[in-house]
């Protein structure tokens, strides 16, 4: 989600680079008219792979929160629900810390 957000600050960097030198230069590599049709299409594929990200690590909390994933929750089983530390805790393995944030720490 970092990715796109960076993505479409760089495109709007450029766009706005452009404008303020009255689009000299900005077509240095392809014609003016492609640049802006694919910083274009760049944004709106940004947008779209940043809503998909949101609404996969949304529904990833949500299945956690709740202990339950989205087939238990179509086939209405029922059974003990964990509290919602013990979810995060078998999720990521240890009790809550930072490390829980970083990508390079090993796995306990």
């Amino acid at each position: 989600m970092l990715l796109s957000i960076y993505g479409l600050l760089m495109a709007a960097w450029f766009f706005f680079n452009c404008v303020q030198q009255n689009f000299e230069g900005c077509d240095s590599i392809l014609p003016g008219p492609l640049v802006f049709i694919l910083t274009i299409f760049g944004v709106f594929e940004g947008l779209l792979f940043s809503l998909f990200t949101c609404i996969m690590f949304c529904t990833q909390i949500q299945s956690i929160a709740t202990d339950e994933t989205g087939i238990e929750s179509l086939k209405k089983e029922t059974r003990l629900k964990k509290s919602l530390r013990e979810s995060f805790t078998d999720v990521c393995g240890a009790p809550p810390s930072l490390k829980w944030l970083s990508p390079f720490t090993p796995p306990p």
